[in-house]
């Protein structure tokens, strides 16, 4: 059930579909998820699209702009883990869209069963 959506301005390696088949591979392979539970997403910005400390990405002195992610997971993870979780999808990222993991922002947010409906239904655990 984890959904994972990113978001930024395109980083100077095109990403592609293969790379995302590798972050969302390389987190299943980790914490033993089926591939068909999770969802990724890769929605690229435009530089001007983005702020950031005050100021568009378009601007030279900005430096290098945020990954921006929201990690959806079931509320039925112990803390341990989704800190782990979290560590793991960042390096993930950076060594996929080959960016610093400092770039990577992560907002974990923890759904209740009976909260998401999915694949025409209600979903419980």
């Amino acid at each position: 059930m984890p959904i994972i959506r990113m978001c930024g301005v395109e980083p100077e390696s095109e990403v592609t579909a293969a790379c995302l088949e590798e972050i969302a591979g390389g987190f299943c392979d980790r914490f033993r998820l089926n591939p068909k539970q999770l969802t990724l997403v890769w929605n690229p910005l435009q530089p001007t699209q983005m702020v950031v400390n005050g100021r568009a990405c378009s601007n030279a002195e900005q430096g290098e702009p945020p990954i921006l992610v929201d990690l959806l997971l079931p509320d039925c993870n112990e803390q341990t883990t989704i800190e782990l979780m979290l560590a793991v999808l960042a390096d993930l990222i950076a060594e996929g869209m080959q960016v610093s993991v400092n770039q990577v922002s992560i907002n974990c947010q923890l759904t209740q069963s009976d909260m998401v409906y999915d694949n025409g239904s209600v979903v419980r655990w």
